[in-house]
């Protein structure tokens, strides 16, 4: 574990030291094929970064953070594009933590609604943070899952499993945008918004899960995609090469970042792709309905609510959860998180070693200025109690 957080950290300063080269090139070159030739490097560098983790949650974070959304992003940037390009009189810091982290800063309100924004801050904060507070909860219950596996029906444990991967992103994305608000002041948009409350997989996915990577994958695939096929087939029809061509580049993603932390020979390369397409046909056709009936013929929420996450999960217990099943990537999760709180424990217990001495030296430090300033009071307090005697015992002339 020692090792794999030495590496974790030199890979972090080598992402800091890239993202603040991607600034420089930023603010010398202009946006086009010069500054794309620039960039490049950047992007093989963060494909190999991730190579260097081998723990789960380490090399996972880093090839979804890095070699995925940091990729995309500075791709986009160097088109003058995406999320890094958005206000031009972006900070150092700003721009290192948008490109490195799945955050997403938040637009300024308009005038009107600035006042409403304002009034409703503090409920919606104070509502926000009990939820960061019952999911925090909720992984720490769930992370031991794998640890009960044998005593859990195994279709209960799937269904947690996909909970696990909800509480545990949102938990993560939460934690990054804590650390953006507080180290420099930003006010980010939510990464997710109640994905469980959806009514249709166009709620879903536009409109719910995943934010961050959907407000990426938009401008980067989805946008161009739809304007080069407008030539080809018209723009009625370049809605369906925009939306497959955007799930296919979504499944090849998550490929990419399985590759990086699930070793396993028993791992079907495309199970994943083939739900991320599965899902963009249905979306597709969910679409088509809708535009054929025009709202004349629709079911109410309590039945389409159940219907979008019951088959959510379905397709994903038949596509996307049998590859990390088979390798145990939810029990290498919980062996390495385990080892992580002894390793902390460990630490901690040797910094409080190395410290005691230097705890002894302070305390015989106070009381040492404690006694001094007790002596000096009582050196003050005799003065005093000497001049009142003279006073007394001197004669005063009469008429003073």
């Amino acid at each position: 574990m020692a090792n794999e957080i030495a590496n974790f950290i030199k890979v972090s300063f080598s992402v800091l030291a890239s993202t603040c080269y991607c600034y420089a090139v930023g603010r010398i070159v202009p946006k086009g094929t010069a500054r794309l030739l620039c960039l490049l490097p950047i992007v093989g560098l963060f494909l190999y970064l991730p190579l260097h983790l081998h723990t789960i949650y380490l090399s996972g974070l880093t090839a979804f953070f890095i070699a995925w959304l940091a990729n995309f992003k500075i791709l986009l940037f160097a088109f003058g594009e995406g999320p890094l390009s958005s206000d031009p009189s972006i900070s150092l810091a700003s721009f290192v933590f948008v490109a490195c982290f799945p955050i997403r800063i938040q637009q300024k309100p308009s005038p009107r609604s600035r006042d409403s924004h304002l009034q409703d801050k503090e409920p919606k904060d104070g509502r926000k943070h009990m939820k960061y507070a019952i999911k925090v909860l909720l992984f720490a219950i769930l992370a031991n899952v794998p640890g009960y596996r044998e005593y859990i029906h195994p279709q209960i444990v799937s269904f947690l499993y996909f909970l696990l991967l909800y509480v545990e992103l949102e938990t993560l994305f939460g934690v990054a945008a804590v650390a953006a608000r507080v180290l420099i002041g930003l006010e980010l948009e939510p990464p997710f918004n109640e994905p469980y409350l959806s009514t249709s997989l166009q709620d879903f996915w536009g409109r719910r899960w995943n934010l961050i990577v959907s407000s990426i994958l938009r401008p980067a695939v989805y946008k161009p995609t739809r304007n080069l096929a407008s030539r080809v087939v018209g723009r009625k029809w370049a809605l369906i090469p925009a939306f497959m061509g955007t799930f296919l580049v979504s499944g090849l993603m998550h490929e990419l970042i399985l590759f990086y932390y699930v070793e396993c020979d028993q791992r079907s390369p495309w199970e994943v792709t083939c739900f991320f397409l599965l899902h963009g046909v249905c979306l597709l056709t969910e679409i088509a309905l809708k535009k054929r009936f025009g709202g004349r013929w629709q079911l109410p929420r309590l039945v389409t609510g159940p219907l979008t996450i019951g088959f959510v999960l379905f397709t994903g217990f038949q596509l996307f959860l049998p590859s990390l099943d088979r390798c145990k990537a939810f029990e290498k999760a919980y062996v390495e998180l385990a080892a992580l709180m002894a390793f902390l424990g460990k630490e901690s217990q040797r910094l409080a070693d190395y410290l005691n001495p230097l705890r002894v030296v302070i305390e015989e430090i106070s009381a040492g200025v404690r006694g001094l300033k007790a002596g000096m009071r009582e050196k003050r307090f005799g003065k005093k109690v000497r001049s009142t005697l003279v006073q007394d015992w001197l004669p005063i002339p009469h008429g003073w």
